[in-house]
């Protein structure tokens, strides 16, 4: 008896299911995994390090976008710091090779980009002439490199570019969040900080502030929107000093900080 031959199609059709079958895929499931696998975040980058002339290329996103020249990443090969210094503008479509690398959470200041040489362009270049590094200084000073604005010599420094920052008690979040801030105790702490150190109160401080509104007889809780609400809240939730006086404390420091962070782009 003789067999029926199958057609080319039918051919092409049934090799094509088998061939699918034996992966365990479907269409749908193939068309998920290279959907997953394009990122169009990706790209081909050159990352060197902040001391030294070391340079490597990957293929990556940073946080999951789109990488930006001047980024300081998470990057610890040789125990050093490392930064962007190029970024190629077509999306890396090759699903094979991508790193998806976090953002730099230290505090060191990369000197290529907002450091110890103000002014100064590096004088050494790569190799690659589509990967020059001239003109980089003090790109970090914007976006995720302001880690280096908030060192206040640095900041204060000839050609720096950061922003001014006002730490006097007549600064606009001075005068926002403090009742008197030329008093003798708030303008002591308030001309005592800058961005080294508004970071711990502005975390804990309202915290504190606020379990102790709780536990005030008639809470009034926030949010505020400057030193007059600070006082009103406390004066008329039966709070009784110190509990008073260390609320309208705590809260004006606390909201003081987190001003002065924007502000001063800490």
């Amino acid at each position: 008896m003789k067999r029926k031959l199958r057609s080319l199609s039918e051919q092409l059709s049934k090799a094509r299911s088998n061939y699918n079958r034996i992966l365990g895929k479907t269409n749908v499931f193939n068309k998920t995994i290279l959907n997953e696998q394009a990122n169009p975040n990706a790209r081909y980058i050159q990352i060197s390090t902040c001391w030294g002339a070391n340079t490597r290329y990957r293929h990556a996103t940073v946080d999951g976008g789109v990488p930006q020249v001047g980024q300081m990443i998470d990057w610890t090969t040789m125990n050093r710091t490392w930064f962007i210094t190029a970024v190629q503008t077509t999306p890396w479509t090759s699903p094979q090779g991508v790193q998806n690398i976090g953002s730099y959470q230290g505090t060191t200041c990369c000197p290529h980009l907002c450091g110890t040489s103000v002014n100064l362009t590096p004088v050494w270049n790569t190799n690659n002439p589509n990967f020059g590094m001239s003109g980089m200084n003090n790109v970090g000073c914007s976006g995720n490199g302001n880690m280096c604005c908030g060192n206040s010599n640095y900041a204060a420094s000839t050609g720096s570019n950061c922003p001014s920052c006002d730490t006097s008690t007549a600064s606009p979040c001075a005068v926002q969040w403090w009742q008197n801030p030329n008093a003798t105790w708030a303008s002591n702490w308030i001309t005592n900080r800058d961005c080294s150190n508004y970071t711990w109160p502005a975390l804990n401080l309202e915290a504190q502030a606020d379990a102790i509104m709780a536990s005030a007889p008639t809470p009034v809780l926030g949010p505020y929107n400057g030193h007059q609400d600070i006082w009103d809240a406390a004066n008329n939730s039966g709070l009784v000093n110190p509990q008073k006086g260390q609320f309208i404390g705590k809260m004006a420091k606390s909201k003081y900080s987190q001003c002065q962070k924007v502000a001063c782009n800490c």
